[in-house]
């Protein structure tokens, strides 16, 4: 009995995304959603495995993003409020192997 190694979809999809924006730092949910895939940790292990087949390297950048957070409360009453910050984030790239 022959056994395939399978490649996971969703993984391969990231991979694919960070290889097309080498250069850039993005924040994992900006990945995900760029891939069309969950963002979900684990997809993110899969695919740190494709790109290391491939001589690649998905690294951590520690505060690496900076987003807007924008939030809207609406009170029972009809107030709403609106607040806006900016966070920094944890991004990834993906990086040729040394």
């Amino acid at each position: 009995m022959s056994t395939s190694k399978q490649i996971n979809p969703n993984g391969l999809a990231i991979v694919e995304t960070l290889t097309a924006r080498k250069d850039e730092v993005l924040a994992f949910a900006e990945i995900a959603n760029l891939a069309k895939v969950d963002a979900k940790t684990g997809y993110l292990t899969s695919a740190k495995k494709i790109a290391t087949e491939r001589q690649m390297r998905i690294e951590k950048v520690n505060d690496g993003v900076t987003a807007k957070v924008h939030t809207v409360t609406v009170y029972p009453n009809g107030l709403t409020v609106e607040a806006e910050k900016e966070i920094t984030l944890d991004g990834y790239r993906i990086v040729d192997a040394e």
